[in-house]
């Protein structure tokens, strides 16, 4: 029997540590045009490439044809993490939900080459029952068309979602749809800081189903 709620996982920052890969992919596939993009001021990691690139040429006037950046990105990402495992924590959590029934869907502000490439490497992509990226919505975080196309796409009421984000961005999208949010902060420069979840952890030995349940339980009583 259903438990009641589904749980929805950011990906980068949240499921695989991929924060130092990102930065060094963004510095080779910016260096050609001249562009750091973490002094951008509008950067924001969390931001698909759709709105990185929309940045690049609002504030440096340079135009970069997607179709041909984006790939390239891709690549140097995904070939960085190639030999990332695993969290145990994660994976025991993961297979405890997977046995107790609970939907669990991915929502990502990357592409969708860049998100299934990673989900292969952790070996977890078959216990999802829905990946969303940015290639499946029109507007992206912090909007919350990710978050509820996921929910639609796993037959779940958004109000009894639980989310978990790494980052302020994506607090904001899932917040927007309705839904509850566990900040994780493991990865994150600074693990404990809060950044507007319902719930915070550093580990995921800290996460329980028994917890999600609860934190989408007042989800419930509050609709």
């Amino acid at each position: 029997m259903s438990p009641g709620f589904a749980v929805i996982f950011d990906c980068d920052g949240v499921l695989i540590d991929s924060a130092p890969a990102i930065a060094a992919a963004h510095k080779r596939a910016f260096s050609p045009y001249g562009i750091r993009v973490e002094e951008l001021q509008g950067y924001h990691r969390a931001h698909s490439v759709k709105m990185l690139l929309s940045t690049v040429e609002k504030e440096r006037g340079v135009r970069i044809d997607p179709n041909e950046f984006t790939p390239k990105l891709v690549e140097h990402i995904v070939g960085q993490l190639r030999h990332a495992q695993i969290d145990p924590d994660l994976l025991r959590l993961i297979q405890d939900l997977n046995r107790r029934a609970v939907p669990m869907a991915v929502g990502s502000s990357a592409t969708r080459p860049s998100v299934e490439g990673k989900l292969v490497i952790l070996g977890i992509r078959e216990a999802l029952g829905a990946v969303v990226s940015a290639d499946d919505v029109t507007r992206h975080k912090p909007a919350p068309d990710v978050y509820l196309e996921a929910a639609r796409r796993l037959g779940a009421d958004p109000a009894r979602c639980v989310v978990v984000e790494d980052n302020d961005v994506g607090v904001q999208a899932a917040h927007a749809a309705g839904m509850r949010v566990v900040s994780f902060g493991k990865y994150n420069q600074n693990p404990h800081g809060l950044f507007g979840g319902d719930m915070h952890v550093t580990e995921w030995a800290e996460l329980s189903y028994q917890a999600l349940k609860t934190l989408s339980n007042v989800v419930g009583e509050n609709k």
